[in-house]
């Protein structure tokens, strides 16, 4: 019993799993934010941030979600990015 309990507790409190991708075609502060709301509609996705000036964009997925990057890849791609 004290093992689930335990188990329990380090899915709590490990931080959450996260990536990184490189978005290509962003050119101005709308474009990411067109980026970032397709991400954030992503089941499973607990957080993102996107870099304009780096085209990057950071991910956090919710601790107990499957990591589903293909889903955020036609998500952005959907957006025209």
């Amino acid at each position: 019993m004290a093992t689930d309990l335990e188990a329990k507790r380090a899915a709590r409190t490990a931080p959450a799993p996260w990536t990184e991708l490189a978005i290509t075609g962003m050119t101005c502060a709308n474009c990411a934010r067109h980026v970032l709301e397709a991400i954030q509609g992503v089941p499973g996705v607990s957080s993102a941030t996107v870099r304009l000036e780096a085209n990057r964009a950071a991910v956090r997925w919710l601790a107990d979600a499957e990591q589903d990057v293909p889903a955020i890849i036609h998500a952005v791609v959907e957006a025209g990015y």
